[in-house]
């Protein structure tokens, strides 16, 4: 785990608290390039160090050894990794859950079409129904004597 200051908590030479936490950042930024461009076992403390304008004690300060300044490059890394992948997940989930909105109200228009078309069946078969049943009774008053 990485040593975070708390506000009461003294600081390397003298600095603030948030001074410090700045220090350890610029610490893990160039931790991170010099390892991503050298290796890590091509990467010195002291060439972590100098590039961040640091002293030699602020690894041991803020991290304890390199190993825990590589752990920890590492755990930033991968937290980032983290959010971006789940800002993306987020996003992908959004575009299904539009997508499966618009299916589903394009699929509510076609089955409202199907209603309007199997009304306008049912009432052309009514008024057939009347048509036929209007014509049968002409039919049986024609036959009983054309009245």
């Amino acid at each position: 785990m990485t040593k975070k200051l708390a506000p009461s908590e003294p600081t390397p030479a003298g600095l603030s608290a948030r001074a410090a936490e700045e220090r350890r950042q610029a610490i893990l930024d160039v931790a991170e390039a010099l390892f991503a461009e050298n290796g890590i076992a091509g990467t010195s403390v002291r060439s972590i160090l100098a590039t961040a304008g640091a002293n030699v004690a602020a690894v041991h300060y803020h991290f304890g050894s390199k190993e825990k300044l590589v752990e920890e490059v590492f755990r930033r890394r991968a937290e980032k990794i983290a959010r971006e992948q789940a800002k993306k997940q987020a996003e992908a989930d959004r575009k299904a859950a539009e997508e499966a909105r618009k299916a589903a109200e394009e699929q509510k228009k076609r089955e409202a079409e199907e209603d309007k078309k199997d009304q306008v069946v049912a009432d052309a078969a009514a008024r057939l129904k009347n048509a036929q049943a209007a014509y049968q009774a002409e039919l049986a008053k024609t036959k009983r004597g054309g009245k």
